[in-house]
């Protein structure tokens, strides 16, 4: 009975033994004991670098997503009026048109035009307007060009200068038959307003709501006649001196073609 107690005791020291042992040479070599438990996971040491952050992919994709696109300055201005007259004015700067309208008499036109950018056009032109009534008849011709100023979409200013050849016949009937034909070529200014629709086809629409032109330079004029006086003669030359260097109307002028 003695034995067996005393085999009890020599257990009880031995299995004490065993459980600090590993504590005391932890203290003993300076290393702090786990607490962790078997199978846990490696928590990180303060300051160390995360998987997400040592990852080479994850930050660019990052900066890829919130990064704006770029703004192209030059592009920005056909992508505001995408399908619209001023975009298809860059695109198609070509414009060969066609028409009539009221010079002020009535007339024919035709110009071709090409768009410098959105806003500038450059017009060269012809015009063609007649006028007859009880023997009198006239004639205007004008070659010339315009510039059509776009502050936004289809609406335009315009302004330009043309060479006119104004050109008078009158005949009288009396006792005695007369007539008269005069010549007289100028420098105009002119000035007008529109509205020029282009669409994605090329077919253009063309239209000068109100405009004038203005005789500023007067280049020459000859006359002649038949069974006219001299002083019947001098008359119809200043009458005929003042139409052609008045201001002239122009209202309604439609022009329709093609741009490419």
């Amino acid at each position: 009975m003695r034995t067996l107690r005393l085999l009890c005791l020599t257990s009880v020291c031995s299995l004490a033994c065993l459980s600090f042992a590993p504590a005391a040479w932890a203290q003993r070599k300076g290393v702090k004991p786990s607490s962790r438990a078997p199978g846990a996971a490696k928590a990180p040491a303060s300051g160390a670098p995360t998987p997400a952050a040592t990852s080479p992919n994850t930050g660019a994709a990052q900066t890829e997503a919130t990064a704006p696109a770029p703004i192209d300055d030059a592009a920005t201005p056909t992508e505001r009026f995408r399908g619209k007259s001023a975009a298809v004015r860059v695109n198609k700067p070509i414009s060969v048109l066609a028409g009539i309208g009221f010079m002020p008499r009535f007339g024919e036109f035709f110009s071709v035009a090409y768009a410098l950018n959105r806003s500038v056009v450059l017009e060269p032109f012809v015009e063609h307007g007649t006028y007859s009534f009880l023997g009198l008849a006239s004639t205007r011709v004008r070659l010339g060009a315009r510039g059509l100023f776009f502050p936004g979409n289809s609406f335009y200013l315009s302004g330009g200068l043309n060479y006119e050849i104004y050109t008078g016949k009158q005949n009288f009937l009396g006792l005695e038959d007369g007539t008269y034909e005069g010549n007289h070529q100028q420098i105009e200014v002119e000035a007008g307003i529109g509205n020029r629709w282009m669409f994605n086809s090329g077919f253009t629409i063309g239209a000068t709501w109100v405009g004038f032109s203005q005789g500023v330079v007067p280049i020459g004029m000859t006359s002649s006649g038949n069974n006219l006086s001299v002083e019947d003669r001098k008359i119809k030359d200043d009458n005929l001196k003042e139409n052609a260097q008045g201001t002239s109307l122009h209202f309604a002028k439609l022009l329709l073609g093609w741009s490419f």
